[in-house]
């Protein structure tokens, strides 16, 4: 399956943050407008009224903004005086959406816009030099690939008017960037001082840095830095690279909370898939096969996609496993798929109400502090130390011989010398499950109380029921496993299988079945023992020795939480069940129930 390591994922990111930085200083930077002098804060004047424009057969006075129908190539001259000067620069502010267009005083070009403006929604400075008071001044747009021209209002004023207006009209974007910035700082630095896994400290990682990327993204959505610099295409390159950045930090943050390897195989190959689309549209930018401004639109796209698709992702990982752990992120991102439906909703039906661009701020913040949230808990969670066993160092001698088992050894030994004798082809396969029983048994003496996968423990399971059934053919066993891929004490499992051929199928004339089986629940791993042996009163059993049931039973629950529970009915058999809670690094496998039946 296909899977990618946090080493991997980091230099993906890197990747693009280099790519578009590349592209950025190589295409996207040119000269800011000189803002110079100016003494007042008042807001800029309107400067749209009382233009001349020259038709063909006349000329009529119009105010801006006003849409045209025109055909490609088509050009618009509108005529006015320069506005009113003092000794300081003006400076004339207008936006325009993917057309060219020219500012002329008399028949002298002072400002022309870039061919790559021209494809986008561009915002516009033009500075006026106190030299030219009096003159006419000339704004010339053409219509470039489109249906109808539009010509926008157009303001004026001095250097600290316009900063003014710039503060005014982007002060909500720009504070509400910078608190979330400084959040996500705070959050970095206490990553740092965390001491922990980087398992565990992932979500909080990435968590912070998505609110970084979301933060910069508020700063840029507005005319501020547009408008301050003169970078149109600059920072569409930058908005589009965050927007990526953003989508793959989703995703690397829905990673650190799925326990499901497909999922999270999905997610390693869309994180990889956004790399690959970043460097095309990068590279077919660079050629002129695409246009930035639908680049931007598919990004966001794209974007929304992804939401959608970990949404969904851990609807499925709640509702079929019902991990509590999960579901923040899920109402997280709820929450952050409603404020950007109920956007896009409000702006396509066009509501003209006061609270219309609050929606995605508000599912966008909440959104975050939820993963934060949840990122700085699993960060901070401590896993339990190693199980202290609840026996003595000296107990453990004295049951050492009772592990190894020396009666099944040498029973095993005999039987092995007898198959050898008569040529057959078993005793290969007995002396496999042989040296697999006697190796875990002597790993378990080894390192009393370290916890193991559970398909090690498994593998010592089949080892010896397969040397049992070798023995003894009136055996029958079955492994019936869901899910192996969770963390048990080692030599836990084993040691209950024993005890239900010792004491249950062996006091039935050695005639019986076996079922050994794991699957998921709502409360974590389950795993039963089912015997149809004699059964037991489960009021005389007694914790003799560090391999009956009340001792194996208690270092499961002192070890993993577990909950254990035993139905037995003399004459039928008995069932023991262990639930084992899930723990925050544990990753679930979907699939066919594996069956095997001996």
């Amino acid at each position: 399956m296909f899977r990618l390591q946090d080493r991997q994922l980091h230099i993906m990111l890197l990747l693009i943050i280099i790519t578009g930085g590349l592209f950025f200083f190589l295409f996207g930077v040119k000269d800011s407008p000189r803002l110079e002098g100016g003494q007042s804060v008042q807001q800029l004047g309107d400067f749209s009224d009382g233009w001349l424009y020259q038709k063909k057969d006349n000329t009529e006075i119009v105010s801006f903004p006003l849409s045209f129908d025109a055909k490609d190539g088509d050009s618009f001259l509108f005529y006015h005086r320069v506005p009113d000067m003092t000794n300081e620069n003006v400076y004339l502010v207008f936006q325009t959406k993917r057309q060219p267009v020219q500012v002329k005083i008399d028949d002298f070009v002072i400002y022309e816009s870039d061919l790559q403006d021209n494809r986008l929604e561009s915002y516009h400075v033009v500075p006026i030099l106190p030299e030219y008071h009096n003159r006419s001044i000339v704004l010339v747009f053409n219509r470039e690939n489109q249906t109808s021209l539009e010509v926008p209002k157009i303001y004026v004023g001095n250097k600290l008017q316009l900063y003014g207006q710039i503060a005014r009209d982007n002060m909500r974007e720009i504070i509400w960037g910078l608190l979330l910035i400084l959040v996500c700082i705070c959050m970095l630095v206490t990553y740092g001082f965390i001491k922990n896994t980087d398992v565990a400290k992932n979500g909080l990682l990435y968590g912070s840095l998505q609110g970084l990327v979301i933060g910069l993204l508020s700063i840029l959505q507005g005319s501020f830095l547009p408008l301050i610099t003169g970078w149109n295409y600059g920072i569409y390159m930058v908005k589009i690279c965050l927007i990526v950045i953003l989508a793959m930090l989703h995703l690397l943050v829905c990673r650190c909370f799925t326990y499901k390897k497909r999922v999270i195989s999905l997610l390693d190959i869309g994180s990889l898939l956004y790399l690959i689309y970043f460097i095309s549209i990068m590279v077919f930018q660079f050629f002129g096969l695409v246009r930035l401004d639908t680049v931007y639109t598919v990004s966001k796209c794209l974007y929304v996609v992804t939401v959608i698709g970990c949404t969904v992702a851990f609807c499925v990982t709640v509702v079929d496993y019902n991990r509590q752990e999960s579901k923040p992120v899920l109402y997280a991102n709820i929450t952050l798929l409603a404020g950007i439906i109920i956007q896009v909703v409000m702006t396509v039906v066009g509501r003209d109400i006061s609270f219309n661009d609050i929606f995605l701020p508000v599912g966008i913040t909440v959104y975050e502090l939820f993963i934060l949230v949840v990122g700085l808990k699993k960060a901070l969670y401590v896993k339990p130390k190693e199980i202290e066993l609840p026996y003595s160092e000296e107990e453990v001698r004295k049951n050492i011989i009772e592990q190894i088992n020396p009666n099944l050894l040498f029973a095993s030994l005999h039987t092995l010398q007898s198959l050898i004798k008569s040529g057959s082809s078993n005793s290969v396969k007995m002396i496999y499950y042989f040296s697999v029983y006697l190796r875990n048994n002597l790993k378990a003496m080894e390192s009393q109380g370290s916890t193991i996968p559970f398909s090690e423990e498994l593998e010592h399971i089949l080892a010896y029921l397969q040397l049992q059934k070798t023995r003894n053919g009136n055996l029958k066993f079955a492994i019936e496993c869901k899910v192996t891929d969770f963390q048990i004490p080692r030599h836990s499992i084993e040691p209950l299988v024993e005890n239900a051929v010792k004491h249950g199928i062996s006091a039935k004339n050695n005639a019986g079945n076996i079922v050994v089986r794991t699957y998921m629940r709502a409360e974590g791993y389950a795993i039963q023992i089912i015997d149809d042996g004699i059964g037991f009163d489960k009021k005389k059993l007694k914790n003799k020795s560090n391999t009956s049931v009340l001792r194996l039973f208690s270092i499961l629950e002192n070890a993993c939480k577990a909950q254990t529970e035993i139905i037995s009915h003399e004459g039928k058999g008995t069932v023991i069940t262990i639930i084992l809670p899930m723990l925050d690094n544990d990753l679930m496998e979907t699939g066919e129930e594996d069956i095997n039946v001996y």
